[in-house]
């Protein structure tokens, strides 16, 4: 269990792990943080599930041919690239697409401290 805060994003988050998969747990520490402007427009639950993804391009491209809408693309960054579909593709859940910029065969450890340290970062 990794639990860290994001002042910038007004969140804390505690990441764990469970099997091969890494659980991420994000609660708002400001009433105008994303998180609870979330909670306040459609009550709690899951607000986005993430999944790693090896060439996001081809993944996006793919979702894209098939009418699936995804508004928000970040396909440059230093440690990842990233994409959101719509909620409303999702059953009112957004998809976080994420492509890691280190190498993606690298161990569960490893994949939950770069989980863990990105996350509590400033951006």
């Amino acid at each position: 269990l990794a639990m860290s805060k994001n002042k910038e994003q007004k969140y804390l988050v505690a990441a764990f792990q469970l099997g091969e998969n890494i659980i991420s747990l994000i609660q708002s520490t400001d009433e105008t943080g994303f998180i609870a402007k979330f909670i306040r427009a459609r009550g709690e639950g899951v607000q986005h599930l993430g999944i790693e993804v090896d060439n996001l391009e081809e993944f996006v491209a793919e979702l894209e041919s098939k009418g699936v809408e995804v508004p928000i693309k970040q396909l440059e960054g230093d440690e990842r690239k990233e994409a959101l579909v719509s909620a409303r593709n999702n059953f009112g859940i957004v998809l976080q697409l994420i492509e890691w910029k280190e190498c993606p065969n690298v161990s569960l450890e490893q994949r939950m401290e770069r989980t863990t340290r990105y996350l509590s970062q400033d951006r």
